[in-house]
């Protein structure tokens, strides 16, 4: 039988030349050279002119009238009438030259609970609690809410709220009717 022997030289060769290649790789791409950032070059330094300067207008050539549509006006002057002022608040928290007269003026009408009302006399009245739980009598023409609410009616079993709604101008937009039932309290048989 023949036996061939293993050249360990030529595997030892191959390893020590592989491994020089990856080195040199390796640091080629780690010397990479990039490339240089683009050059600003400085600009030159403009005079601004001082005193007063003439502005030639160019005119038109002779026979292209029809092509100017009109005199260029050069000045212009603001004129804020019929504007909305653009320092006046967007929103308006309170409607203007309203100032709450009650507590009950701070929430809405939505969030007060109507919880007893007095009727069959000549000026009847109702209670309602506001979302804090302290309750208020109050009677026709007593303000609730904030959008400057006026209780219009009272009934056997509700009361009617009219309320304003303003645009940012401070006029009024539209009105909204709101019905607070009474509520019951329970522990009734």
């Amino acid at each position: 039988m023949l036996k061939l022997k293993r050249n360990n030289n030529f595997s030892l060769n191959w390893r020590a030349v592989s491994f020089v290649l990856a080195v040199l790789v390796i640091s080629a791409l780690a010397c990479k050279e990039e490339a240089p950032p683009p050059r600003i070059e400085a600009q030159r330094p403009v005079a601004i002119p001082t005193g007063p300067q003439t502005v030639t207008v160019p005119q038109p050539t002779p026979g292209a009238e029809g092509l100017l549509l009109g005199e260029f006006e050069i000045e212009y002057r603001y004129d804020p009438y019929g504007k909305i002022d653009p320092f006046e608040p967007f929103l308006l928290v309170e409607g203007p030259g309203v100032e709450p007269e009650n507590p009950l003026e701070q929430s809405d009408v939505n969030d007060l609970k109507l919880v007893g009302l007095i009727w069959g006399i000549r000026d009847p009245r109702a209670i309602v609690v506001d979302p804090s739980g302290k309750s208020y009598v109050v009677r026709k023409g007593t303000r609730l809410g904030r959008n400057e609410g006026e209780l219009i009616g009272i009934y056997k079993d509700r009361i009617v709220v009219l309320e304003k709604i303003r645009n940012l101008e401070g006029d009024v937009v539209k009105t909204n009717k709101i019905d607070l039932k009474l509520e019951e309290l329970g522990g009734g048989r």
